[in-house]
């Protein structure tokens, strides 16, 4: 099963935010999170930092992008604080899945920022394959993390190269459905509908209390 990060298991867009703010400030830039949820939430860093910049007529080289992206991976531990930004719910659903299911994530974040917030929440474990922004070419919604999320997890033989030799062989279906890509979808604040769309794709896989 793969997973979103931000907005499924985290409540970090706001982060992400507060981060982007800073960074952009120190550079004459004020964004608002009308505006950032609005135009860029769908952006990974440096696509976000390019569309910002570009709708500001400040078209930016390559090696100032890295540098903003560097910068606002600076800024995003001290955004974060140590705190637990996972949803309600979502560490437990996640200890449960990952009893049945191998599970992986395919996110358009850092993996610095991705492992610092499992790391405190003591999931990192659970997960089997992470895939963030810098790990491909192309981010979502280009097919490729996901596709190499679920080959990490055949590399690793968590799941048989070939899913219907799976299905034939043992009965049992893994599943790597993208559950929902962002919390704005929802409307800000409110929790992400993974739970319940999990119980309906994995079925009497996963029963309550177990």
């Amino acid at each position: 099963m793969v997973f979103d990060f931000d907005g499924v298991l985290a409540d970090s867009e706001p982060l992400h935010f507060e981060a982007f703010r800073r960074v952009l400030r120190n550079d004459g830039i004020e964004l608002d999170t009308q505006e950032y949820y609005a135009r860029y939430l769908g952006y990974d860093d440096v696509g976000a930092f390019r569309a910002i910049y570009g709708d500001r007529g400040r078209p930016l080289s390559e090696p100032g992008i890295a540098a903003l992206v560097q910068a606002k991976l600076d800024q995003f531990p001290q955004v974060l604080d140590g705190r637990d930004v996972l949803f309600d719910g979502a560490a437990d659903c996640v200890r449960r899945l990952a009893a049945r299911v191998p599970l992986a994530i395919a996110s358009g974040a850092l993996s610095h920022d991705i492992e610092l917030i499992l790391a405190g929440s003591g999931l990192r474990p659970h997960f089997r394959a992470i895939v963030a922004a810098d790990h491909t070419a192309q981010s979502k919604p280009h097919p490729e993390p996901y596709l190499r999320a679920v080959g990490e997890l055949q590399s690793a033989g968590a799941i048989p190269a070939h899913p219907d030799a799976h299905r034939r062989g043992h009965g049992r279906e893994v599943v790597h459905p993208e559950l929902v890509t962002r919390a704005a979808a929802q409307g800000q604040g409110q929790m992400p509908p993974y739970v319940e769309k999990v119980s309906q794709t994995i079925g009497q896989h996963i029963k309550p209390g177990t």
